[in-house]
């Protein structure tokens, strides 16, 4: 699907071709017929308490991280350089790396409250970030990719969403990396690929599908502004540890995709918290690090993924879609 590239104050810069794994809104959706921004602005979150100076829970900081050594540096070296908030560690969680990822860490102990954890072979992302949680005690979880670059401090503002006992999941704004040399205006600024997950029915076939939103004239409303959406993606994503245990943590029937899906709606259905996704607060990120290439192997497993997650929540989420899409046109039911 093609949409039109935005500058963060609206000025259309040129289009992309934009194809998640998870899949694409189809195009007659309504807000694909421009109703879109009517139905986004009515999400916009406004919480009831955004500066407790006495609220300063522990956060673990959780990195899965396979061959990633030019990844970590960029990551530590940028919350070194942006953060602010000091009750925290990192784990990372190695899946049997054999590049300099574990020398890279090793410079940085001393300097940041970091630790690295081997691990013997490639495990899931679900089942490495459940046994890094398992073994941290920590108030509060926050999971990063480790293609990840800070441009401000993530944590304490994310924590001032996560103070509103309605929340339980925080996602924030991620963009790619400026290209400074490309020939695109659109990679010379970084495009925004992600402003929370939304869901849209992409064919007969398949009435379930689970799209990162990126920034398009439809999402002006709510491109700078945190909102209530259905999911974010766990390339950044806080939440409170004893949540994250009450759903069962990540599902580890998945095998790197929809886990995070699956989480944040394991929260919305069995705790009735909300899920924000804090377009205030922003960082980069290299998107696909991890997924480049795919081949069809890849595209199987996240087949099958979708497959799980369409048995578990396909009911709910039809549900769910149908009345966003009569409420964005205008009907009520």
């Amino acid at each position: 699907m093609n949409v039109q590239v935005v500058t963060e104050n609206g000025e259309i810069i040129g289009e992309r071709d934009y194809d998640c794994n998870a899949g694409t809104r189809r195009l007659d959706h309504p807000v694909s017929q421009g109703v879109g921004p009517r139905s986004l602005a009515n999400d916009l979150y406004r919480p009831r308490i955004i500066d407790r100076p006495e609220f300063e829970p522990s956060v673990c900081i959780i990195l899965v991280n396979r061959n990633g050594a030019a990844h970590l540096e960029a990551f530590l070296q940028s919350f070194a350089t942006f953060n602010t908030y000091s009750k925290y560690q990192i784990i990372i969680v190695d899946h049997a790396s054999t590049d300099a990822s574990a020398e890279v860490v090793s410079r940085w102990i001393g300097r940041l409250n970091v630790r690295f954890v081997r691990r013997s072979r490639n495990y899931s992302f679900s089942e490495s970030n459940n046994f890094a949680v398992e073994g941290c005690d920590d108030q509060v979880v926050l999971f990063v990719n480790n293609d990840i670059i800070l441009t401000q401090c993530i944590v304490a503002p994310m924590l001032r969403y996560l103070a509103d006992k309605d929340i339980g999941i925080v996602g924030i704004k991620l963009r790619t990396p400026p290209e400074a040399d490309s020939s695109s205006l659109a990679a010379r600024e970084g495009y925004v690929q992600h402003l929370g997950i939304k869901f849209g029915a992409t064919s007969p076939s398949n009435p379930i599908g689970a799209y990162e939103l990126p920034l398009h004239p439809d999402a002006s409303s709510v491109a700078n502004s945190p909102w209530l959406v259905p999911a974010v993606t766990a390339a950044t994503m806080m939440m409170w540890r004893d949540d994250f245990l009450a759903v069962g943590g990540f599902d580890e029937s998945y095998f790197y995709s929809y886990e995070d899906v699956d989480l944040c709606l394991k929260v919305g259905t069995s705790l009735g918290k909300g899920v924000v996704c804090a377009n205030d607060v922003l960082a980069y990120h290299h998107r696909g690090a991890t997924r480049s290439n795919a081949d069809a192997g890849t595209r199987s497993t996240y087949a099958r993924n979708l497959a799980h997650l369409r048995r578990r929540f396909g009911a709910y989420l039809r549900q769910k879609t149908r009345k966003e899409a009569l409420r964005g046109s205008g009907s009520s039911g």
